[in-house]
């Protein structure tokens, strides 16, 4: 499930057993949220659930900053990124 906003939203989607979640990090999107809101948008306890961070062409920073959360399992990029700039993650 991606494009959780609320912590309503993703603790439904834990409790319904889902493999992964994801958080958008795209402004463009309504869906998007910023790395400020991780902690208010993710529960403690995550169970098995795995945390997907989607980005569009970001820049290396806001990357960092949504990994400093410490609550990203996986990344995934969804515009035009180089190789090179997934991989140094």
């Amino acid at each position: 499930m991606c494009g959780l906003k609320q912590i309503q939203e993703v603790n439904a989607a834990v409790e319904l057993g889902v493999d992964a979640i994801g958080l958008v990090f795209y402004a463009p999107s309504s869906r998007s949220i910023d790395a400020v809101d991780i902690e208010q948008v993710l529960p403690n306890e995550l169970q098995d659930t795995k945390v997907v961070a989607l980005f569009v062409d970001p820049k290396k920073e806001e990357v960092e900053a949504v990994l400093a959360s410490g609550r990203i399992d996986l990344l995934q990029f969804h515009g035009r990124e180089e190789p090179s700039f997934c991989a140094s993650f």
